[in-house]
């Protein structure tokens, strides 16, 4: 029906106050008649008294949420290659369980017994004296990864989870980015 009759778009403030109206905000739309136009008009649900008299339709809205952008998941590879690159960097022992916990869930890993695997790497807690305890990871490839088995406090892994994330996903580009091209030809 809207084929036949012409009117703008939602205008995103309210008519009557003439503030933008939010996601989430409820408001009613009036489509008016004038000067031979049809002219239609937003209004906030906390101005709105009902459609005035000439008014040839009205109805309720409620702004749309804005769309979150999607995000992908790295690939297995490029997590392995991050899980093998975080064991050189101290600093990053905790992100790296994590990372190794995500993959064991993922199934990019599996979990092996250390007495049915051979290492000959030893790690500088374990030549220094200390008893730490490893899980010891085989990749699909067959190689094997010991990471160091940390405790994580609540106050810790909120931060640690938002780091993590950072580097394991991105957002997926969309058509309206300008991150989308377009490879087809333009005859």
């Amino acid at each position: 029906m809207s084929g036949d009759y012409k009117f703008s778009r939602a205008s995103k403030k309210c008519h009557v106050s003439d503030t933008p109206l939010a996601p989430g905000q409820t408001y009613y739309s009036v489509i008016l008649e004038l000067d031979e136009e049809f002219q239609r008009r937003d209004i906030a649900a906390s101005h709105w008294d009902g459609p005035p008299e000439d008014a040839v339709g009205w109805w309720k809205n409620v702004v749309p949420m804005p769309v979150e952008a999607k995000r992908e998941l790295a690939p297995p590879e490029v997590l392995l290659d991050l899980l093998r690159s975080m064991g050189q960097a101290p600093g990053s022992v905790k992100q790296r369980y994590l990372l190794a916990l995500m993959l064991l869930r993922r199934r990019v890993l599996r979990v092996v017994e250390s007495s049915s695997v051979e290492t000959n790497a030893a790690s500088p807690s374990e030549t220094a004296g200390c008893e730490t305890e490893f899980l010891k990871l085989v990749g699909p490839d067959g190689d094997v990864i010991r990471v160091e088995v940390v405790s994580i406090t609540k106050s810790e892994s909120e931060k640690l989870k938002t780091d993590l994330d950072a580097l394991l996903y991105r957002e997926e580009p969309t058509k309206g980015s300008g991150l989308f091209v377009s490879l087809e030809d333009e005859n």
